[in-house]
């Protein structure tokens, strides 16, 4: 990403286009100031004129902007604060006259070191740290942040009040569940029981070395971890690693350790449930630890939910069947999840939920097109034509180029604007579809509301991923389960039991 912002804020096409930008490269002060206009600025939405002058090392134009201007705590579209974009452009001599000038914060300067942490060199890192420091209470942050620059971590540990900061229980989490090769500075941790109510195991169990795994399990299990022990979310270290482990190995290894396998969840799921959402290769090389017959507590074995996720006929108690097991939550705790925690659930169980990344809206007629365009634009929506796109997705585009656009707002808000939209319909008394991108695109579902004049929305999905989609679809986008389509592609490493 960042050498893209570099090539796009330097890019000759910007250079050509943009006048004040050719003021710029040539430090030309009184050329800048004739030409920038805030107010008429065709690129304000994508950068400040002081990136572009830190990129061309203008520096007259720099000393202008101190002069007049304060940029503290300011932050590109890119989330990128001022002092990073300095660092990023090696403008150290603007770096340091910004930070003697103007007033930044702990978070500021946090920004600007997980820059450095992450491209630059300890003897950067310690010139502007030394002379720069940040308060106590920022600490923890930058240290955890410097795990990832091994001679800075040291650096900073060498002072006292980082080095006890090594014993704060989310350090501990992170040298746990992301850099097993700090685990001798955390040595002296006598408990890392808390752990189980994290998700550092399974970050342990999708360890590439399995040495690194086998090495970290070991130091936990002899500090406090009991290799039966389950967590806040009901399962136990056994689901962890059936559901998360890079290999079977792994399993393999935690039975050794003492690990049962006869265990069950919380809510009564066996080690084969665990299995779900795991292929065929993982499926067969751990067979010989899993029993394929046993029951959850309706009954169901693996294959039971096998059949359920792969039939393209679905029906609601499945949906939720599915859910509960893969979750491991009740079905109350399931209706009561907002957005957020069902996004949050999918991802620690390794799912990947439907997500739209473009907004299109496809009419009858080009005038219908044109006239719906401005309506657009008195809700205070943006649009654009879709020919790029056609151009980006050629065979995979299947809309007419001429009679769509694209809406520059995911579906989900543009679906508030529905009360317009359905007015536009009656008054023109036309139909026309707002959709998310189709299959060609987006692998995992497609979204439509169609809107007729004089008639409720007609909101449909296909799904083509898994039945949680489908119920995350259907309560969060409000589509009747009897609107959705199922169509499951099953791919060659999909398990099938029998």
């Amino acid at each position: 990403m960042l050498d893209s912002y570099k090539s796009f804020i330097t890019s000759q096409d910007l250079l050509h286009y943009v006048e004040w930008i050719q003021a710029v490269q040539n430090d030309d002060l009184t050329g800048f100031l004739n030409a920038y206009d805030a107010d008429d600025n065709p690129v304000g939405e994508l950068f400040d004129p002081l990136e572009v002058v830190i990129a061309y090392g203008a520096q007259s134009i720099f000393d202008y902007f101190i002069m007049h201007e304060n940029y503290s705590h300011y932050y590109t579209p890119f989330n990128l604060s001022i002092l990073t974009v300095c660092a990023i452009f090696k403008r150290d001599e603007f770096l340091y006259r910004m930070l003697a000038e103007w007033t930044f914060n702990d978070d500021d300067l946090v920004a600007l070191y997980d820059y450095i942490i992450q491209y630059g060199s300890l003897n950067h890192f310690k010139d502007i740290y030394q002379q720069f420091p940040i308060d106590a209470s920022a600490h923890l942050d930058l240290l955890r942040l410097a795990l990832d620059h091994e001679s800075i971590f040291f650096f900073l540990k060498q002072h006292t009040d980082y080095e006890t900061l090594t014993q704060h229980p989310d350090f501990i989490y992170d040298v746990v569940a992301y850099f097993p090769q700090y685990l001798s500075v955390i040595e002296a941790v006598e408990d890392v029981q808390f752990l189980t109510d994290t998700d550092a195991f399974i970050k342990l169990f999708e360890f590439d070395r399995f040495s690194d795994f086998k090495r970290t399990l070991d130091f936990c299990l002899k500090r406090g971890l009991d290799v039966n022990a389950d967590g806040d979310y009901g399962f136990h270290l056994i689901h962890l690693a059936l559901r998360h482990a890079k290999r079977a190995k792994y399993v393999e290894y935690l039975v050794a350790r003492g690990a049962d396998v006869s265990v069950t969840t919380s809510l009564g799921y066996a080690a084969a449930h665990q299995l779900i959402l795991r292929d065929a290769r993982f499926t067969l090389e751990i067979s010989h630890l899993i029993d394929f017959d046993a029951t959850d507590e309706s009954g169901k074995t693996l294959n039971d939910y096998d059949t359920f996720d792969r039939q393209p006929e679905f029906y609601e108690e499945a949906v939720i069947a599915m859910i509960r097991m893969i979750f491991n939550l009740d079905e109350k705790a399931i209706y009561e999840l907002d957005t957020e925690e069902f996004y949050a659930l999918a991802k620690m169980h390794g799912l990947k939920l439907f997500t739209p990344y473009i907004t299109l809206a496809e009419f009858e007629t080009v005038a219908m097109k044109d006239a719906f365009t401005q309506r657009l634009y008195d809700t205070g929506l943006e649009s654009m034509d879709v020919d790029q796109l056609a151009q980006v997705f050629q065979t995979k585009f299947n809309h007419p180029a001429d009679r769509t656009i694209q809406i520059m707002s995911p579906i989900d808000y543009v679906e508030t604007f529905s009360d317009d939209f359905q007015k536009f319909a009656d008054e023109t008394n036309a139909t026309f579809k707002i959709a998310s991108e189709g299959y060609e695109i987006n692998q995992l579902a497609h979204i439509e509301y169609t809107f007729h004049p004089h008639q409720p929305i007609d909101k449909k999905a296909v799904v083509y991923s898994h039945l949680v989609d489908v119920y995350f679809i259907h309560m969060f986008y409000q589509i009747p389960f009897a609107n959705i389509e199922y169509d499951p592609i099953i791919s060659s490493q999909k398990r099938f039991l029998s």
